[in-house]
């Protein structure tokens, strides 16, 4: 009877839980595995913040296929009083050449001056802004477990006087969030 039942409708319909795929399951190139998000509130400030990174909100995501690519989504809420600003996308850290990995332009991956995308801020003022980053990162290798955390982050630089992350405007209302996507190789 059931044979009979199957061939007069052989669309079935139901739900699948508490299952794992077999090891033969190949998912395509470009996939996305699994995703992984954090939203951070906490005000932070440097009185005087040239060449410094502050962190706006970071994210650890542990890669579940070997060699699979990253792709992240940020915005951040940044301020900046009387001169320069710029953000950046970070790996396994703040404020150094190496782990920077994105900045919006003028990219020279140096993390100071012109290393960061900036905008000037005449003496006197504060700006306030909410810039978002999009951005695939292809490490070279790697392998299942490898731990990577991202940062995005905010500096000043050429004489700035205080740099805010996590701040919209004098209500400190201010924040920063990351998604991260892993993708199949």
């Amino acid at each position: 009877v059931w044979d009979q039942v199957k061939e007069a409708n052989p669309q079935e319909t139901g739900s699948i839980s508490n299952t794992t795929l077999g090891s033969g399951v190949a998912f395509p190139s470009g996939h996305v595995i699994q995703i992984v998000s954090h939203t951070d509130t906490t005000e932070r400030s440097n009185a005087n913040p040239a060449g410094t990174a502050l962190e706006a909100v970071s994210k650890l995501i542990t890669s579940t296929v070997a060699n699979s690519k990253f792709y992240m989504t940020s915005t951040l809420s940044i301020s900046v009083a009387d001169s320069h600003m710029g953000w950046g996308l970070f790996l396994n850290g703040l404020a150094t050449a190496s782990n920077l990995l994105f900045t919006a332009s003028h990219s020279d991956t140096t993390g100071s001056g012109n290393g960061w995308h900036g905008n000037y801020i005449a003496p006197g003022n504060v700006v306030y802004l909410n810039p978002s980053i999009s951005f695939l990162y292809t490490p070279s290798s790697h392998s299942v477990g490898t731990d990577f955390t991202f940062y995005t982050g905010g500096m000043g630089y050429a004489g700035s006087r205080l740099t805010t992350v996590n701040r919209n405007s004098n209500s400190h209302s201010g924040r920063s969030t990351i998604t991260i996507f892993e993708v199949m190789p």
